[in-house]
């Protein structure tokens, strides 16, 4: 079997020849038959003349011609009608052997058994009108033949012939029968083995495979027809946050939903493919140009905007799409679903239900992308210096007294400084987070140990990616290394997002549950800047809120997050501090706990090392 693509952009499925025998068995047959005529004819035994040798040597050089024929054209389709016409020529010609009949008493069976393979081929390919006219013609040949030379034949032999032709006639149509239901069962397989190597199993849309090869027919058409083709590729927002919360089977319903809703959002010539994950890929074809396809992709978020039902409760569901365009590039089709995807990531660094359209400033940033990400899974493997830890002191604003420190992973990439926005959200796309937060967590203790002979009481702050939280063996990771150093845990803090907390996943609360109980603290870092819920403020007990550092200029602000410390029995830290004046309203508010460039920027440990040193010997003065 193959797969042909019409007009209308199904499937269908074109066959091949598959209802004959195997081309070897057929030719077999064929030869043997030929092989006891040969046979026949050399025999000393008999005295033949021409009108009986003729019959014969015809019938012999038939079958090794529609042998040599039918192994030329194996695996080519073959009409049912050219079955016909071999079987009653060779049959006309057994007729005509009256020697080979009356003399080896076999010719009757010869000459049916010699005929079985081909009526069994006719009949399988559904032609039993052919099979009928296979079967009669030549009978019908031997009794007009026998009835003009009774001499040669009685009543009995003809009535032997009908009871044998009758039998094997019967015998063959049911056997036939039996074959060809069970080359339907088979052909059902194998169609059905064929379509779900080209589908995704959950969804039943087009997988990877079938993708390819719609977009490499889409193209040249297009470029036939003087269009373009638009490939989007589509990602579902916070699915991993409703997989986690209502389960796998949720998350599947909502997959195979998404897919139905998109799917009656597009045209009869456009494909929708699953990628993989959550992620959806459209070719839509014949398209005049960005227009078409921001259509097309504000058609497709509007679909999916109403509530979905998922056993029993509704969810809503937003897309962020990468749009890019194939512009003729038969040779590298790869190449677009690249800018799709570099342009789906950009979309979703924008937030929600976003779209964006690749262009060339979106290539050099992927390119640079990929660039960093392989320089830093190379220097995380690698322990190279590239990768150091920045400390910025925590101070109390009213003394400047020194009261903990903040590590910061800072990287070097060929001697250019990579800024931490930039290479941590790369670690935590491509799973290298957690290298790199055990590595920052495990070098910034080593360093709070040397430090706590100057300052016993030394506060260590480390901020913890919401990914790392979703690993299951978070925890136990922090405790070892606390064990390695031997430091207490209520010295470490980790800082976590606000939307962190708001995590419904299993694993992350288990995690910050699990910290809080081994003695860890924890910090809410830019309080204010997202969306806090109290109630997990209070269920996770956090120690300390850290004033996103918009606030330092908002009054307002900082009393409400000094009087929400209050309330909830925790620290409070200014951050982003730079002028005496700010200084002075937090000493006014009552913050004990600050940050900023009007005391220290952040410095490598050799320089905290220093000023501790400094600090301690003012204390003995």
């Amino acid at each position: 079997m193959r797969l042909r693509e019409v007009d209308s952009g199904h499937l269908q499925w074109a066959r091949i020849g598959e209802d004959r025998l195997p081309d070897w068995l057929l030719a077999a047959v064929l030869l043997s038959t030929a092989a006891v005529q040969a046979a026949v004819v050399l025999d000393p035994r008999f005295h033949w003349n021409s009108a009986l040798v003729l019959p014969e040597v015809s019938g012999f050089v038939l079958r090794v011609v529609a042998t040599t024929w039918l192994l030329l054209t194996a695996g080519r389709p073959r009409s049912s009608w050219t079955w016909v016409s071999v079987i009653v020529a060779d049959g006309l010609l057994l007729t005509w052997s009256f020697a080979l009949i009356q003399v080896t008493q076999i010719g009757i069976l010869l000459l049916l058994v010699a005929h079985l393979p081909f009526i069994g081929a006719i009949l399988r390919g559904r032609q039993r009108g052919s099979a009928v006219a296979a079967l009669l013609l030549p009978s019908g040949a031997i009794l007009v033949q026998r009835a003009s030379a009774a001499s040669l034949w009685n009543l009995s032999d003809l009535l032997i012939f009908w009871v044998v032709a009758l039998i094997v006639s019967i015998s063959t149509v049911r056997a036939t029968g039996a074959l060809a239901a069970a080359e339907a069962r088979m052909r059902e397989l194998a169609a059905r083995r064929e379509h779900e190597s080209l589908h995704d199993a959950l969804t039943g849309l087009p997988n990877r495979r079938l993708y390819a090869d719609r977009l490499a027919k889409a193209v040249p058409h297009a470029q036939r027809l003087g269009t373009d083709v638009a490939v989007l590729l589509i990602d579902l927002d916070r699915f991993g946050l409703i997989n986690d919360s209502l389960g796998h089977k949720a998350g599947d319903d909502l997959l195979r939903a998404v897919g139905q809703r998109m799917l009656s959002a597009l045209r009869q010539e456009d494909t929708l493919a699953r990628w993989g994950g959550d992620e959806f890929v459209i070719i839509a074809q014949d398209v005049h140009g960005p227009a078409d396809a921001l259509t097309l992709a504000a058609r497709l978020q509007e679909t999916v905007r109403s509530p979905i039902d998922i056993g029993g409760q509704s969810l809503f569901v937003t897309l962020s799409i990468g749009i890019a365009f194939a512009r003729g590039r038969c040779q590298d089709l790869d190449a677009v679903l690249r800018e799709a995807d570099t342009a789906m990531y950009r979309a979703k660094s924008h937030g929600h239900s976003t779209l964006e359209i690749f262009d060339e400033a979106m290539g050099e940033m992927a390119f640079r992308r990929m660039h960093l990400e392989t320089q830093l899974r190379k220097d995380l493997s690698d322990h190279a210096p590239a990768f150091w830890v920045a400390y910025q002191p925590i101070v109390d604003p009213l003394t400047a007294r020194i009261v903990g420190v903040e590590a910061l992973a800072r990287w070097h990439s060929h001697g250019q400084s990579v800024s931490p926005d930039e290479f941590i959200r790369i670690a935590e796309e491509s799973d290298l987070i957690h290298d790199l937060g055990l590595r920052v967590l495990r070098t910034s203790l080593a360093a709070t140990t040397v430090w706590s002979p100057l300052q016993p009481d030394l506060s260590l702050a480390v901020n913890v990616s919401p990914v790392q939280l979703r690993r299951a063996d978070f925890c136990e990771r922090v405790r070892e290394a606390l064990r390695e150093q031997g430091l207490s845990p209520h010295l470490l803090c980790l800082e976590i997002t606000e939307g962190a907390l708001l995590e419904s996943s299993s694993v992350s609360i288990r995690n910050l549950t699990e910290l809080h109980q081994a003695g860890v603290r924890l910090a809410v870092d830019d309080f204010g800047s997202g969306y806090s819920s109290l109630s997990q403020l209070r269920r996770f007990a956090v120690h300390r809120l850290k004033a996103d550092k918009s606030f330092a200029e908002d009054i307002p602000l900082l009393r409400a997050v000094a009087d929400l410390g209050v309330a909830l029995r925790c620290e409070v830290l200014a951050e982003g501090i730079e002028t005496a004046e700010q200084r002075d309203t937090l000493v006014q508010l009552g913050y004990r706990l600050a940050q900023g460039y009007f005391w220290h920027k952040p410095r490598p440990a050799s320089e905290i090392e220093h000023l501790l040193v400094r600090q301690a010997a003012q204390n003995t003065t």
